[in-house]
This record gives C-alpha cells, structure tokens and sequence, in this order.
C-alpha cells in the first residue's frame, strides 16, 4: 500500500508540475496540455510502478542491486521520448497532407486564406502570414491568427510581426516571390528539425497551388477573352454578325410584326481611311459605335458591326412609324464631327430599314434593307429608306432582263470563263478529281457564279452552247496535267435541258477525241434535281455510260430521286448536297451525310462532299466515313495553269499533294485514383 501511495503521489506532483511547465512554454492551455499523449504517459506510471515494485525486492535481497535501478528509470523515459517522438512526426505530417489537400483550390485568394490558417494550426503557431507577389494583383499579405485571417492586402503601411520564428521563402514561376513566417507560441525562437522540415514542405506545397491558381486564372481570363472575342468585334466592342444573328432570329420569330432591321453605312468610309490611314479610320469606327452604344443604350437594342463600314441595329416591340422614327433618332446620333487623331472628319450616314415580317429570318432583313440601302444610293443623306417589295421586284426584273440581254454576246467573248476546283481525298490531301467550275465575268456585275446565271442561261442560248465551252477548258486541262504526270479526272455539271438536247453526245464525243482524253477521265455530274425527265433522258444516260464517261450524281439528298432510281441509272458515284455539309453540326445532317456514305459504300460508289470550309469538317466528314470531299479548306477554284503550279510544288515538299494529311489520333484514357 505504501508502494502505490507514493508511485500516485510521485505521478501528481511529476504531472501537475510537467503540464504547467509545458503549458508556461508553450502558451498552449493546460487543459490541451494535459490531453496530449495519456496513453504513453499512463505507460511511464505503469513503468515506474514495476521499476519501484522491482527496487523493493532488490533492496532485501541484496542492496548493491539498487546500482541498475536509474539505468531502468532512464531507459524508460528513452523509449516514452522515443514514441512522443514518433507520435508527434506523425501527426505532423498528417495535418501537413490535410493542409496542402485544402490548397488545390483554383482561387489565389482561397489559397492563400487556407495556408495562413493551415499554418496557424499545423505549426500550433501564435500568427501565421504569407506574403507574395501576384501578376493580378502585386505585392498582398496574408495575416492570421488562431481565431481569424486578420489581415488581407497590400502590406504597405501594415506594422510587422514582433518576430519571426520561421521563415520559409515562396518560389513561384521559377522566381522568388514571397515568404511565409511564423510566430511560435513561447519564448523560444528556434525551430526543430521535424518543425523545419515541415515547413519545407508546406512552403513547396504553397508555392505549387499557387502556380496552379494562377494558370488557372490565366486560363480561365483568356477563355473569357476568347468567348467575348467569338461574339464580339475586337475593335468597336459591338456584337459580331454571327452572334448577332445567333440571337435576332428568335426575337424574329416570337415577334415578327414588331421587329425591323436597321442598317447603317459610313459612307466614303474607304476613302477617308485611305486618307488618315488605319488608325485614323479606327478611331472614326470606335467613335461612330461608342455613338450607337449610347443611342440604344436606354431601348435595349441589339447591335452589331456587319462589316468594315457597316452597323445593323434590331429593333423590337415597335409599329412601323415608331421604327422609322428610332431610325432616323438613331442615325442622328451617330451624325456629326470626329476627331480621328487630330483630324475633324464629318460623318455621313446611310440609313436602310427593313420591318420584319411572318417567317423572315434576320439574313433576309439584313439582305432587304441592304437593298433598300442600295436603291437610296447610300449617300448620306437624312432620307431613311424603307425596304418596299414592289421596288426590289422590280430591280430584279431590270437585272435579268439585262443579263438575258448580255448573255449570247458576252458568250461569244470568252466571258464565259472556267476556273478548276481540286477534288482530295480528305486523309491524304492528294486530289482524286477536278470539278470545272464555270463563271460569268460580266462587264457591270462582276463575276457571277453558274449557279446565278444557268438557268438564265438555258431560255436564252441553246445549253449545249455553254457546255461547248466548259468541255473545251475542262478536257484541255486534263490533258495539260496529263503531260505534266498528273493523270486527274475532270467533272463538269450537264444539266438535263443539256443532255435531252440532240447535239449534246456528238459534242461530247468529239470533245473527248479533240483533246485526246479517255472516257473514263471525264465525269459528267447531273443535279438530283433534274433527274426526273422523259425516257430519252435515261438513253442519253446509257449511252455515255456504255461509252466510258463516268456519271455521276450531284445534290444528292437535295431531290425527288429514289433508290430505284439508283439501280434504274447508270450512276458512278455520288455528290452529297451541300447544304447538309453547311449544317453537319446538326444530328440530322451528320444521320443523312453517314446514311449517303453508307449507301455509296453498299453500291461500290465513292461519295463526294462539297463546300467543306473547315479542318473541323474535314475531320467530322472523315470520321462519318467520307473518303472525298471539296471546298475551299481543301483548294479553293484556280485557273488552270494556277493549279497545275501547286500540283507541281505540294505540300510540304510532295509534288501532287494539296492539303496536309490528317494526322492518325490515338485517345488514351487517363484514370485518377477514385475515377476513371
């Protein structure tokens, strides 16, 4: 009883005098102090207890024994460190994983608000602060004490910490940016080594998150660059006319009568640039759209740049006299002096307006009221011109009548010209084929390309007469690429007026012996469209075949053609219409185009598609298994001596080879821990 009366007598006085001493120290409380570690210390009581236990029976058997009685005493009290010891590197270490896991967060500011914290109680620290030099925002310092972050900015000013009892610098970027410093509970200013080791690790840790929160803030401020630069002008601020149109033709449907399109015209635009230069333009543009922001600003309008000197304005919830009234309110704003870099340029302005209207898009408001733009003359004047059916159906009659008129002279000219567009296969880059492609050159209205003048072409001349002169060009390019070692076959588009009229085989068999070219280097392309014509159509039709010439279909899915009529005719290959490519983002065309391909496929046929304008097409059309296709990503239309210098240069040092091949993707999954 004696024995265990003092071991608990020692064990108050040794604990009540260690936790106060620890708790002095420390400044930790004496309770915490005192919950730290029971089990080990309750070990040493036990320890101590059988050491005494021990020392009695030594005593009466012989007291020399007594001698090893501190070494037992002192190696209790190694191995209670020793596990203190251990304990404490762990949990150590366990709060500075729970620490650095908080950091990945891809807000700077989050970061640093769990670091300062983190540190306080990894380090059991009286005061944390980590203070860091940030591209967004400069030099910040971050404060905080046990309770609280008790500080948050610039540091000028800020009194500093009475003393640092650890310092661990911050690199970020390769660059020393900041420092973190701690201020330890007590006198004592010198770390330990499993304290500095953490710290290490904890500074590197910081230094990390921080790089990671601020690429990603990088990235996340360019990809809102990005987006605002997909929809907007980059130099006036104003909506572009992709998401312009994007956004007006709802408001068109939901409100057709209360929609008008208002169109304006910097008139003499071009040559007040071409005066002040590029920056003095700039400065008239972003003065003339700052204007339209302001007059629009207070009704909501939607505006837009359309193009170098052009600005539309949607109108909404307006009668047709309140839309003429906006019109002229808002031209008259955008009116008056601008100084363009010292310069006081006069602005005029042409005014077009177009009411909407059931089942008008926003491109047909946009297209009337260019129109009426245009028959006003676009000088400039206060006079808004409305957009007036009557009258535009009018100017078309005048414009075809007076193409009707040029035609046959304009034919006999050589105006009548034949550019070759280069069909590819869309993995490789080298071409298949060329499609002749022919256009009109007309003295006032430029060049007018065949699918606006055919069929004005076909009431007023014979079509084997236009077809003379695109086989002419078209065969004698296959023969020059032949000469030159590129044996290409050539398309050209018969219509069926073409191929009913009597004379068209005997011209094109003579063409073919003219120039010398094989049948089988000329593809004749027949739009779906005209397909269903009298039983002399499917003659002519066999009787090319029979002779070599490959046919083939073009605007397939566009017309009444059947798959009957497939297995009737003698078709060599397939055309896919266009319009399916323009909208291949969709699901339904995507389900035509892969439906075409299949079929082309099943019947031994290549399938061709046209107007592909992107790599972004390129490889959708590839992927839906679309071997062949054309447009302008591919090759744009080129004279032929112009097209037979790039099959003789390549790409990428490869003669014959006009667009880089489709590098083979290889999708590699990436799996986390919890996740794949």
């Amino acid at each position: 009883m004696a024995l265990v009366l003092s071991v608990l007598a020692l064990v108050l006085v040794e604990e009540t005098v260690t936790t106060t001493t620890v708790s002095v120290a420390t400044g930790r409380a004496w309770r915490t102090v005192a919950g730290t570690a029971v089990d080990l210390r309750l070990a040493v009581v036990l320890a101590e207890f059988l050491v005494a236990a021990v020392s009695i029976a030594m005593v009466k058997v012989d007291l020399r024994l007594m001698i090893a009685m501190p070494l037992a005493m002192l190696l209790v009290y190694a191995v209670y460190h020793h596990r203190m010891r251990l304990r404490a590197e762990r949990e150590t270490w366990q709060r500075l994983a729970g620490v650095t896991d908080t950091l990945n967060t891809a807000d700077p500011t989050g970061v640093l608000h769990t670091a300062v914290r983190g540190a306080v109680g990894l380090f059991g620290a009286r005061q944390a602060e980590v203070e860091v030099t940030l591209p967004a925002t400069g030099r910040r310092l971050v404060r905080a004490c046990p309770t609280c972050v008790c500080f948050d900015g610039p540091p000028d000013g800020v009194p500093p910490l009475d003393r640092a009892d650890v310092v661990q610098p911050l690199t970020t970027g390769n660059a020393d940016s900041g420092a973190v410093r701690i201020v330890l509970h007590g006198p004592r200013d010198v770390p330990s080594g499993r304290e500095e080791a953490a710290l290490r690790a904890f500074g590197a840790a910081l230094s990390t998150s921080l790089d990671n929160a601020m690429t990603y803030a990088r990235l996340a401020a360019d990809a809102k660059m990005h987006a605002h630069l997909a929809t907007h002008d980059a130099l006036t601020g104003l909506t572009n006319r992709h998401a312009f149109t994007a956004t007006a033709d709802p408001r068109c449907a939901d409100d057709p009568a209360g929609v008008g399109l208002l169109r304006l015209r910097l008139v003499g635009f071009a040559g007040i640039a071409a005066t002040l230069g590029h920056a003095g333009g700039d400065l008239l543009l972003v003065e003339v759209a700052t204007r339209l922001k302001r007059a629009v600003a207070a009704a909501g309008y939607l505006t837009c740049r359309l193009g170098v000197d052009e600005f539309a304005v949607l109108l909404t919830g307006k009668t047709s006299e309140a839309m003429e009234r906006e019109s002229l309110r808002i031209a008259g704003a955008l009116r008056g002096p601008v100084d363009a870099g010292g310069v006081l340029v006069g602005v005029q302005i042409g005014v077009g307006l177009a009411a909407g209207s059931a089942g008008v898009g926003v491109e047909e408001l946009l297209r009337r009221a260019d129109a009426a733009l245009r028959r006003s003359g676009g000088n400039g004047s206060a006079r808004l011109a409305v957009y007036d059916p009557q009258e535009e159906h009018h100017d078309r009659e005048a414009q075809l009548a007076e193409l009707v008129h040029d035609l046959s002279a304009d034919l006999h000219a050589g105006r009548v010209h034949v550019e070759f567009q280069p069909v590819l296969d869309l993995t490789a880059g080298v071409p298949v084929a060329v499609e002749a492609v022919a256009t009109w050159r007309h003295p006032r209205h430029g060049t007018l390309e065949a699918q606006r003048w055919r069929a004005v072409a076909e009431t007023v001349v014979r079509p084997v007469s236009i077809i003379e002169v695109v086989l002419d060009e078209a065969l004698a390019g296959v023969k020059a690429w032949r000469d030159a070692g590129f044996d290409l076959p050539v398309a050209v588009t018969v219509s069926g007026p073409c191929l009913l009229d009597a004379r068209f085989t005997g011209l094109l068999f003579g063409s073919l012996l003219r120039h010398d070219v094989a049948p089988d280097r000329l593809i004749l392309q027949i739009p779906e469209t005209d397909l269903l014509g009298p039983d002399a159509l499917l003659e002519t039709l066999t009787e090319i075949d029979k002779a070599g010439v490959l046919l083939a279909l073009e605007r397939f899915g566009a017309g009444p053609a059947s798959l009957a009529t497939l297995a009737t005719l003698p078709i060599r290959g397939l055309k896919i219409d266009e319009t399916f490519i323009d909208s291949m983002a969709s699901r339904q065309a995507a389900v035509v185009i892969r439906a075409a391909v299949t079929l082309g496929d099943d019947l031994g046929i290549p399938v061709c598609a046209p107007g592909v304008r992107s790599l972004e097409q390129r490889q959708a059309l590839r992927d839906l298994g679309c071997r062949v296709g054309q447009g302008d990503h591919l090759g744009p239309a080129m004279e032929r001596d112009h097209l037979l210098g790039a099959l003789g240069r390549g790409v990428n040092g490869v003669p014959g080879q006009l667009a880089a091949a489709l590098e083979e993707v290889r999708v590699l999954p990436l799996r986390s821990r919890n996740a794949s």
